[in-house]
């Protein structure tokens, strides 16, 4: 058997995926709207994270539909070879992850920030430490949390350093074993896995918003930045353009598993 994988296939399991993750999404903002102020961390998390779902659901679906040669998407501004139009498409779909990854873990980050402030504890140090810092405050102090909390943290820092990984790190999931060595490129970067990254997150977000800590406090308001006349869905689009800038130089350098890739 040839170790090809379909990009039909990836995007098909992905969008069944990621649906079941806007799902759960959904269901957390729909529960804790109801029963939080407007505007409230608790809940805008859990908004902005399915957000963040429908817009990889309709990238993906987008995607899928460029797949077919008959797409017209490509041809309406240039007229690649088979070879190119492959090697495009891989680009597209690395494009996806780098967007999806970045913008759910800056959300992210906000959120454990907001939540330190709501229970008085300010955060201190990098993402490591003030996650640390929170878990423990949240009596929440098994070491597999605080890798689950970091993993797509350290995906997004290795993006960031042209896909190879920024520090050592490790942390088994769904019996899958994950190995981050400083130096060396990722190669798990495909939907399958970033699905598995991100659906252990989100449930670690709901235990985080159910601890009874986080329960009694009757306000915990997101701010919206406004210091610089930009939302946070400005700074974050001025932001991230100057990233994807840099990451233009690496893209086809991020490997699908480290497989090869079919187009049917």
């Amino acid at each position: 058997m040839e170790d090809k994988v379909s990009l039909n296939e990836v995007t098909i399991k992905a969008r069944k995926d990621f649906f079941e993750l806007l799902k759960k999404s959904w269901t957390e903002f729909q529960k804790n709207d109801k029963k939080f102020e407007a505007n409230d961390i608790r809940a805008h998390l859990f908004s902005i994270y399915s957000t963040s779902n429908l817009w990889l659901l309709i990238h993906l679906d987008t995607f899928f539909e460029m797949l077919n040669e008959k797409d017209t998407k490509i041809k309406n501004y240039m007229n690649l070879n088979p070879r190119s139009r492959i090697q495009y498409l891989s680009q597209h779909d690395t494009i996806n992850r780098i967007s999806y990854v970045t913008k759910v873990m800056f959300d992210v980050e906000d959120f454990i920030k907001t939540i330190m402030k709501g229970i008085e504890k300010s955060p201190h140090g990098k993402y490591y430490q003030f996650t640390k810092d929170l878990l423990t405050e949240l009596q929440i102090n098994d070491i597999q949390s605080h890798k689950i909390l970091n993993a797509p943290y350290q995906i997004r820092n290795s993006l960031h350093n042209g896909g190879y990984a920024y520090h050592d790190f490790e942390i088994k999931l769904r019996d899958n074993q994950y190995n981050f060595i400083k130096g060396e490129q990722l190669k798990f970067t495909g939907w399958n896995h970033l699905y598995i990254f991100f659906d252990e997150l989100i449930d670690l977000l709901i235990t985080i918003v159910n601890k009874p800590e986080i329960q009694k406090i009757q306000s915990i308001p997101h701010t919206i930045r406004q210091s610089h006349k930009q939302s946070d869905l400005g700074r974050f689009n001025t932001i991230h353009e100057q990233k994807m800038k840099r990451h233009s130089s690496f893209l086809t350098r991020i490997p699908l598993d480290s497989q090869q890739i079919r187009v049917e």
